[in-house]
């Protein structure tokens, strides 16, 4: 799972759509609890690696919108 979880991060591509789920696994309770389950803390740490790479990759989350 750990190794799924790399390659979706970390990929280039698709970014934007990645900075998006990402703050679901924070904002959607439903989302936040099932990651939580796994992990404690496991939502957040996921989104920040999430903005990491977008960062890494050009790209400044602030400015990110769904469309």
């Amino acid at each position: 799972m750990f190794l799924e979880i790399k390659q979706l991060i970390l990929q280039p591509r698709h970014q934007y759509y990645r900075l998006n789920v990402g703050r679901m696994y924070v904002a959607d309770p439903r989302f936040r609890h099932h990651y939580e389950q796994l992990e404690p803390g496991l939502a957040k740490w996921m989104l920040v690696a999430i903005k990491t790479a977008a960062r890494a990759n050009g790209i400044d989350p602030a400015t990110v919108k769904w469309e």
